[in-house]
């Protein structure tokens, strides 16, 4: 009987130790499923900004060019705006004292600001030229 009580204890250990070991692996591999999913969120979320950047791009050049928009500007009125809206974003962070900043914020500003004012102010140029030419018309 002795020996089947030893025997027994035996068994008793081993399967505790299977049953520890089995906990253990399984603890480990949901560790290792919770950071493959984390990476793969992460990368899904990294790609999907620039994606919807693009997508919004698109987008937003398709509309201009349906309203009749120059090709150009229908593609410079994004590109600047993005670009002030980070120049905007890094003087925030970086304080309005870095001049570098600033810098930015005018060097895509200016250029935003001329593409918005320039023809609505060229139009009424040419309206004006066209009125006082009116009249030295000859009228029949």
């Amino acid at each position: 009987m002795r020996g089947n009580g030893n025997e027994a204890l035996g068994y008793l250990i081993v399967v505790f130790f299977l049953i520890w070991l089995v906990v253990k692996i399984a603890i480990w591999s949901i560790k290792i499923i919770l950071i493959v999913l984390a990476i793969a969120i992460g990368l899904a979320i990294i790609a999907l900004i620039p994606g919807l950047i693009i997508w919004l791009f698109i987008q937003v050049f398709k509309q201009m060019r349906q309203q009749e928009f120059e090709r150009v500007r229908a593609i410079l009125l994004p590109i600047l705006t993005i670009l002030m809206g980070i120049s905007i974003g890094f003087c925030i962070q970086l304080g309005f004292s870095n001049i570098w900043a600033i810098a930015g914020i005018f060097s895509s500003s200016l250029p935003l600001v001329s593409i918005l004012l320039y023809p609505p102010i060229n139009r009424r140029r040419l309206i004006r030229q066209y009125r006082d030419k009116e009249q030295h018309l000859i009228e029949p």
